[in-house]
């Protein structure tokens, strides 16, 4: 294959993955390579007076290629380079006794927000929660009878 030719392709791949940063230009490269190899196998196994067993081993050869080919794209499908997800909450509604906090969490943190953000809610104190049944029935205990 003349290298303009070559050249295209590759510029082709790149622009269809528009890589984000040096990873995604990794795995873009790869999938030019293994497209590349894998038409490079078929080529071969059709040309003219090959042995079957040379056939058989070009095609074996494209295959896991296109195989290959397959998983690059899945792999940058789940890169997840292409922006933070980011979630909003508008309207938050805390009952009595319950909890909030406002503000960034981290996870396993040991209060620190808290104390940056004096604004934040850690604990609202209320009124406990009683039982409509005051005089509580003891439950049976299973047995052998």
């Amino acid at each position: 294959m003349p290298a303009d030719e070559r050249q295209d392709q590759r510029t082709a791949i790149l622009a269809s993955v528009k890589p984000g940063d040096a990873v995604e230009g990794v795995v873009a490269t790869q999938l030019y390579a293994s497209h590349a190899a894998a038409m490079e196998c078929s080529r071969r196994a059709m040309l003219p007076g090959q042995p079957v067993e040379a056939k058989q081993i070009n095609l074996t050869l494209a295959a896991k290629l296109t195989k290959a080919n397959a998983t690059q794209v899945e792999a940058l499908k789940k890169y997840p380079s292409k922006g933070q997800q980011k979630v909003i909450v508008e309207h938050v509604h805390v009952y009595q006794g319950g909890q909030a906090i406002v503000g960034q969490v981290t996870p396993g943190g040991s209060g620190k927000n808290m104390e940056a953000q004096p604004h934040a809610v850690g604990y609202a104190k209320g009124p406990e929660m009683r039982c409509a049944n005051q005089k509580r029935q003891a439950l049976p205990v299973p047995g052998n009878a």
